[in-house]
């Protein structure tokens, strides 16, 4: 499974993201479904949620708002996301993504391309992963002072995606123009999730050594910061690396917490998938 992202979730930045690109403008009606679903959403009611959602989609629609529709389908791909139906939350997320094309909001753009490519991470479409990824870079690119942490998490995707294109150089430079971001605004974060970019890209190209200096770096961080789901992509990439490195002893340890991790998140995920499936069905029926 495609491992990324570290520390990004601990922020809620993805999600953040997303409820940035809400403004004033979006129409009374859509403004009160959309609250009627997030208040559904966070109470676990996901089936009353995507009806709040789809009726407010509907209304945009028919009244040819195109911002509103940008805004609830950016609203129903993140609640598929949360219930990993990636497939579901691309068709709406790509909605968002045409729309601030052609409004040419450049930075909305930058955000919602690079979430864009991290759901095609997510389908294991690396080539698709690589274009949406590269134009979030390039929108980020064109502003004066893109906010730094933003544009950090759109460096580390790309950085990943050319790694696990086997583009070494480029993921090595993409990579390491996030940690040094990271070191010049002092930022713990930032430093946390490039370190284990990097050791990524180390361990994808077999230089074990490296891939352990910038894994230790990164175990630290991810102690204090990560969710659940993310600690344990850090250690069992850290297992690999010292199970691959011959040092048995360090690597059963990470493998320990890593077996630990993974179990308690397995109950969840089951109960998560489980709820969209039942929500999707009621809906349809």
């Amino acid at each position: 499974m495609t491992k990324r992202r570290l520390l990004i979730v601990v922020f809620v930045l993805h999600h953040a993201v997303a409820s940035s690109f809400f403004a004033d403008s979006t129409s009374f009606q859509s403004k009160q479904l959309l609250k009627a679903g997030l208040a559904y959403q966070n109470d676990g009611k996901i089936e009353q949620a995507l009806q709040s959602y789809f009726s407010a989609l509907r209304l945009a629609n028919n009244t040819h708002e195109g911002w509103d529709a940008a805004m609830v389908s950016q609203r129903i791909a993140n609640l598929y996301e949360q219930y990993y139906r990636y497939e579901e939350s691309l068709k709406y997320l790509k909605t968002t993504h045409r729309y601030f094309q052609r409004v040419d909001s450049v930075l909305a753009l930058a955000k919602v391309s690079n979430n864009v490519a991290w759901h095609f991470i997510k389908l294991h479409q690396m080539d698709s992963a690589l274009r949406y990824a590269e134009q979030s870079i390039q929108s980020f690119r064109r502003l004066d002072n893109p906010p730094t942490m933003a544009y950090c998490i759109a460096l580390e995707s790309l950085g990943e995606i050319y790694s696990f294109k086997g583009k070494d150089d480029l993921a090595q430079a993409t990579l390491k123009e996030c940690l040094d971001l990271g070191h010049r605004t002092k930022n713990e974060v930032i430093v946390g999730f490039a370190n284990y970019g990097l050791a990524l890209n180390e361990f994808n190209h077999s230089r074990y050594a490296t891939a352990k200096a910038y894994i230790s770096r990164c175990v630290p961080i991810a102690d204090q910061y990560a969710t659940g789901a993310l600690l344990a992509d850090v250690y069992r990439l850290a297992f690999q690396i010292y199970d691959s490195s011959h040092q048995p002893t360090v690597a059963y340890r990470y493998l320990k917490v890593y077996q630990q991790l993974r179990d308690s998140l397995y109950t969840q995920d089951v109960e998560k998938k489980a709820a969209i499936v039942n929500a999707n069905y009621e809906i349809q029926k």
